[in-house]
């Protein structure tokens, strides 16, 4: 997803920043980019909803994603718009007595376009 810039109809933040991997041993003089080049692409809202666990919504460094995928989403702007996400859905749910699991992750999409986050 990462290196081909994908886009997702539930896609709540564009993530721009580069694979940013710190030294894994005190030795390692590995490029921080691990050799991954990555392209624009979005974070899912249904990252952000567990799949073991009702009535919960993860934000910030949590969310559910890969190890190269962290290393490049994980920056505060991106952390920011996951929280605003999850805010928007919390509020959603109780209003409408849905499950985090049955909110349509489009709807936050929506939202945070509406917000001015570029998608």
């Amino acid at each position: 997803d990462i290196l081909e810039g994908r886009r997702f109809e539930d896609g709540i933040c564009l993530v721009t920043f580069k694979v940013d991997v710190h030294k894994l041993k005190s030795d390692d003089t590995t490029d921080c980019n691990r050799g991954y080049h990555t392209q624009p692409y979005h974070i899912p809202f249904r990252c952000l909803v567990p799949k073991k666990c009702n009535n919960l919504l993860l934000a910030g460094r949590c969310i559910s994603g890969d190890f190269y995928p962290h290393a490049s989403y994980r920056v505060m702007g991106n952390m920011t718009a996951t929280g605003e996400a999850c805010g928007f859905a919390a509020a959603v749910c109780v209003r409408e007595s849905l499950s985090p699991k049955a909110f349509d992750g489009r709807r936050a999409k929506a939202f945070m376009a509406e917000r001015g986050y570029t998608l």
